[in-house]
């Protein structure tokens, strides 16, 4: 920090302190005022934007009862340093305003003569303070608006490697291929082969199997690898290939991820917004982490921000034990590809969608890509029954066998009303002639399964 400037004052002007204030304010500030020794103000000058009732508060008080609390300190040290060098470095003071706002001012001070008053000039910061504020409110926007286009690229990105990424799920002992996904037989060149006992070796350049050797060494002694950059057997394509350890009981998996580098973010985008298929990615209990347009279209839900946290079955219109049930299998198996899963619709036309999942697990975090596909409705009304079924064995050891048999004919019943409705289009009455009962009686059955009536959602 440098010293002031020393000076002597200025002699000659003590007893024209009043006009001098004038005549300063009019050249070099927004307000005058002088202040006699005892840090008294004796007069104040305005210029074109003065203080509010500044004329008729401030003469007579004392200077630092004028400013904030905040900066009383501040005020008296620059009186201080005017009396002891005849003129004071500039300093930003605050002075009580209306509403109890405070307005900002840069202040200096110089004295005029040994012994004589203050004369310190003061100038309006409220426009530079406006200024300052918008910058810094415009710079938040941006960094906001980056992080949230930097939170929507890596969910894009998700999204993009759970329809992309090739999976294959190695037994942990022997490092062999158990099964993988359809991407891996396009990626590997393999597509309607066998993977069962392949070595995943094979399945790169002959100088670069070694490496992939201690990738999957290293996971399964370690469970932890970072990722590798391979070419692939064959046509030498590039991919990244990386490497997670699942465990599941007694039996230990190995999950292989297999992407080539990854476009440009437009072409990630394009592609999540535009597939027909809807694909999303869940944390571990089934609670929606992201999702493309396609699923939130076939859940009915306008925004994304509705459908994150909210369990599949919630948002699909059926049972979370179908989901439940297919999630412990990824967990346990690593990948599950082509499963049907039920979708409750409004006057019971029966649909399900096939499901190709596979474990993202990435440290300590478990989350899983789905794919979803809706089934054509002849498609789905054969099947569903069974598909409705697919929980109940979870609850063994929870329910009674009469409880969980009474299920089973609730479900059964539930799910003939609803094909009786498709048959019938939605009319009740010929529901009913299909069921060979009254259409009364098929009315209390369905308030009783709590299914809605004909027409309603």
């Amino acid at each position: 920090m440098h010293d002031p400037p020393r000076s002597r004052g200025l002699p000659r002007l003590s007893d024209l302190a009043p006009e001098v204030a004038a005549t300063v304010v009019r050249v070099a500030g927004d307000i005058a005022v002088v202040i006699g020794d005892d840090g008294v103000i004796r007069n104040v000058a305005d210029g074109r934007q003065p203080l509010p009732r500044a004329d008729h508060d401030w003469v007579g008080r004392r200077w630092a009862d004028t400013v904030s609390q905040a900066t009383r300190g501040r005020a008296e040290a620059l009186l201080r340093e005017a009396r002891e060098h005849g003129v004071s470095r500039r300093s930003e003071l605050n002075h009580p305003g209306a509403e109890g706002s405070e307005i900002p001012f840069s202040w200096a001070a110089v004295r005029l003569g040994d012994g004589g008053p203050l004369l310190a000039v003061g100038r309006d910061l409220r426009a530079v303070s406006a200024i300052q504020q918008r910058f810094q409110e415009t710079q938040m926007s941006l960094e906001r608006e980056y992080w949230q286009r930097r939170s929507s690229d890596g969910q894009h990105r998700q999204l993009f490697q759970v329809v992309h990424d090739a999976v294959l799920v190695l037994d942990a002992d022997s490092g062999l291929v158990l099964e993988a996904n359809a991407a891996a037989g396009a990626l590997f060149e393999r597509t309607g082969q066998s993977w069962a006992g392949v070595s995943p070796g094979s399945l790169v350049e002959d100088g670069q199997r070694a490496r992939l050797d201690e990738l999957v060494f290293n996971t399964r002694a370690y469970g932890a690898a970072t990722e590798l950059r391979l070419r692939t057997a064959g046509q030498g394509t590039t991919v990244d290939v990386s490497a997670t350890l699942l465990q599941a009981g007694e039996r230990r998996r190995l999950l292989l991820r297999a992407r080539q580098p990854e476009p440009e973010t437009p072409s990630i985008l394009g592609f999540v917004n535009q597939t027909a298929d809807a694909v999303l990615v869940a944390d571990s209990s089934g609670g929606v982490l992201c999702a493309n347009p396609a699923f939130l279209a076939l859940c009915g839900v306008p925004e994304e921000v509705q459908a994150r946290g909210r369990s599949l079955g919630a948002l699909l219109g059926g049972d979370d034990a179908p989901w439940a049930a297919l999630l412990a299998r990824v967990r346990a198996e690593g990948i599950v590809e082509g499963a049907r899963v039920p979708l409750r619709r409004p006057a019971g036309r029966a649909a399900a969608v096939s499901v190709s999942a596979s474990s993202l697990a990435d440290g300590d975090q478990e989350r899983v890509g789905l794919v979803l596909r809706a089934l054509p409705q002849e498609a789905a009304g054969p099947a569903m029954l069974q598909l409705e079924l697919t929980g109940l064995p979870l609850q063994v050891g929870q329910a009674t066998l009469a409880e969980l048999l009474a299920e089973v004919a609730r479900q059964a019943e539930a799910q003939l009303i609803r094909s009786a409705l498709g048959l019938g289009e939605g009319d009740l009455a010929r529901a009913a002639q299909h069921l060979g009962i009254a259409p009364e009686e098929l009315r209390q059955r369905m308030s009783a399964l709590a299914l809605p009536a004909a027409g309603e959602a």
